[in-house]
């Protein structure tokens, strides 16, 4: 299905708001339960447009900046008061998430259907495919269990518990190649031999077993980034190095070229750790740059330097309770 393109603006005389506006619109503005697709413009018919309070405290309506919808921005909670549409500052993912879901409500969009994902029509454009539907899948807010077929190997994603089940043997460097993939809803995971590992666990994997690593969209090979709790990891393989990347990202901001060097190891597993943290929405960054659509360039680009939260945390990973969570 074809997603809806819709356009957001801000009105601010603080560029640093519009910077970050950007930033998180590039992170949650195509959530896999909408229709619509929200990306930032400058100019034009807008079909909303955030207006910064804190510069003239006036609300100006719809029609003086060409848009269906005014959201009112400000530090001051009681500013936004009697406010329809919303947001405080300092501007956080999940709020931007929420808002997003008011206006998808407000301009009429319905839901998208949820019971199944071809990746041949999916809009995922960039990174892997694949990685991209299930980071999407992940997030989505409801307690589902949804089989993924990925041609043959097999597995169960649930989302309340953030956790996939899968063979003791399965083929993440098949799978990690990338291509089509199907989703169904299923009522239980079939008893028999399947392992469960959490999310986390998935994408370090997966990303490690891709012939090229591919960070998933959102994220930049030239940002800093950080992290503000330890991802959670279930499978005892290589615990020294996740030990030492977590405890690496909890101190420091870094580039992935910095951390490889500062800490020794591969660029794919720096990127392998950074997807894991960013699926559990743990991962912080400090964006150099706009996130870039050819995933692996290295050129250099105009500096932002703007925080952006990861997506939302799911709720079972707030509370880490696996190898991490006792150390």
């Amino acid at each position: 299905m074809k997603k809806n393109a819709r356009h957001i603006g801000c009105v601010s005389s603080q560029p640093q708001q519009v910077l970050l506006l950007k930033s998180l619109l590039t992170i949650a503005g195509d959530r896999a339960d909408s229709d619509n697709v929200w990306t930032y413009s400058d100019s034009g018919h807008r079909d909303a447009v955030v207006m910064d309070l804190d510069d003239d405290g006036q609300v100006v309506s719809p029609k003086d900046v060409d848009s269906d919808v005014v959201v009112a921005m400000s530090r001051n909670l009681a500013a936004l008061e009697g406010q329809p549409f919303a947001l405080q500052k300092p501007l956080r993912s999940k709020d931007i998430v929420h808002l997003l879901e008011l206006l998808d409500k407000h301009l009429g969009s319905s839901a998208a259907p949820t019971a199944a994902v071809d990746m041949s029509t999916s809009g995922y454009r960039h990174g892997d495919d694949r990685l991209q539907a299930i980071l999407a899948l992940a997030r989505r807010k409801d307690s589902k269990i949804l089989l993924l077929d990925f041609g043959g190997p097999q597995a169960y994603l649930d989302i309340k518990k953030q956790r996939i089940l899968l063979d003791r043997e399965f083929p993440f460097a098949v799978v990690a190649g990338g291509g089509r993939i199907s989703v169904t809803e299923a009522a239980t995971v079939p008893a028999g031999r399947h392992v469960g590992i959490s999310v986390a666990d998935f994408f370090y994997e997966y990303t490690m077993s891709a012939q090229q690593a591919e960070l998933v969209d959102g994220l930049s090979l030239q940002a800093r980034y950080y992290i503000r709790q330890w991802p959670q990891f279930l499978k005892a393989s290589n615990t020294k190095a996740l030990i030492k990347l977590s405890a690496y990202f909890s101190r420091r901001k870094a580039t992935i070229n910095a951390a490889a060097q500062d800490l020794l190891v591969g660029v794919n597993q720096i990127e392998a750790y950074l997807n894991a943290a960013y699926v559990q929405g743990l991962l912080m960054m400090e964006a150099d740059t706009a996130p870039s659509t050819a995933m692996r360039s290295t050129a250099p680009v105009a500096a932002a330097a703007v925080k952006a939260a990861a997506k939302t945390a799911p709720a079972a990973a707030a509370a880490p309770h696996g190898l991490f969570g006792r150390i």
